[in-house]
């Protein structure tokens, strides 16, 4: 790997990812996607850690690498779902999802009922959830950069307040 982003894009978006898989760890991406925030701000900690103390920080570097470890997030995330599907965990959420729909008096069209699948996780789900978790966690995890420099640059000692 040439490009020292990559690694800590890596590490920051995989961690992240598997845990936006898990059931109830899931909860917190409710919240304003912290955990693709987290994977951004982790990755650019991780970059910045890496440098010389005397390097600049900026801003392009830390959402340049937030987005390469959205991008990590989403297909890691992706992919523990799918597995953690084929398993049979949270196999009932979706048919409670699709319960309490019916119940709301709400239609879904076949083909997004079909997407749904029984067991496991239908190929069409699986690919729309691969383009939204990587576009979403792209966004978030870019945000998540920025906030990490932010955090993490150096102050210019000699610069006055």
């Amino acid at each position: 790997m040439d490009n020292p982003k990559i690694k800590p894009a890596l590490i920051g978006g995989i961690a992240f990812g598997v845990i936006s898989a898990l059931p109830y760890l899931s909860v917190l991406n409710a919240l304003c996607c912290a955990l693709f925030i987290g994977a951004g701000v982790l990755a650019t900690y991780l970059y910045f850690k890496e440098q010389p103390p005397s390097a600049k920080r900026p801003y392009g570097d830390g959402a340049l690498v937030g987005l390469l470890a959205g991008v990590f997030c989403g297909i890691a995330g992706t992919l523990t779902g799918a597995v953690l599907a084929a398993l049979g965990v949270g196999a009932d959420q979706a048919a409670q999802a699709l319960a309490q729909l019916d119940a709301s008096g709400v239609e879904l069209p076949d083909w997004m009922r079909g997407m749904m699948g029984g067991d496991g996780m239908a190929p069409s789900m699986f690919a729309f959830l691969l383009v939204l978790n990587v576009v979403l966690a792209g966004i978030f995890a870019t945000i998540g950069g920025l906030v990490g420099v932010a955090i993490f640059h150096q102050r210019d000692e000699t610069a006055e307040d």
